[in-house]
């Protein structure tokens, strides 16, 4: 393939390899640079660890550890809670319209007529939280 761009090579001539690439910077930098370097072992020392590597009995990396657990159990629904069948969702929205609450004092009304009803009907009783994002999120199918 010899031509103006492309000279013809012997086997005296010296092959020169590309330059290497450009150092990558940002965030992703420290990845890539990570993956090319060897991992460096941890030092257990000073952090409230013992020679495993373990959370040391009463250090602040065991408190913490504590507190997170903690947190973790805070999330979620209750216990023996259960869903709204299609039948409570129905009654909840004749409830709605016969009431129409507006503010907080016409959700406690809402709420006061549906634990009658679902104490009558033996569904579980509700919150006025649980009963109004239950009626905001049928109100949101109907309209969609």
């Amino acid at each position: 393939m010899a031509g103006p761009h492309f000279p013809e090579l012997s086997e005296d001539d010296e092959v020169l390899s590309p330059p290497p690439p450009p150092k990558a910077r940002g965030r992703k930098a420290k990845d890539i640079d990570r993956a090319q370097t060897p991992p460096l072992v941890e030092s257990t020392k000073g952090k409230g660890k013992n020679s495993q590597g373990k959370a040391a009995a009463g250090s602040k990396a065991n408190k913490n550890s504590k507190t997170k657990a903690k947190e973790a159990k805070r999330g979620g629904r209750q216990q023996g809670s259960t869903n709204f069948s299609d039948r409570e969702s129905v009654e909840l929205v004749k409830v709605v319209e016969t009431v129409l609450p507006i503010g907080g004092h016409g959700w406690d009304e809402v709420l006061k007529q549906y634990n009658v009803w679902a104490g009558e009907n033996k569904f579980s009783e509700r919150d006025v939280r649980s009963v109004r994002q239950r009626f905001d999120r049928v109100r949101s199918c109907l309209h969609s």
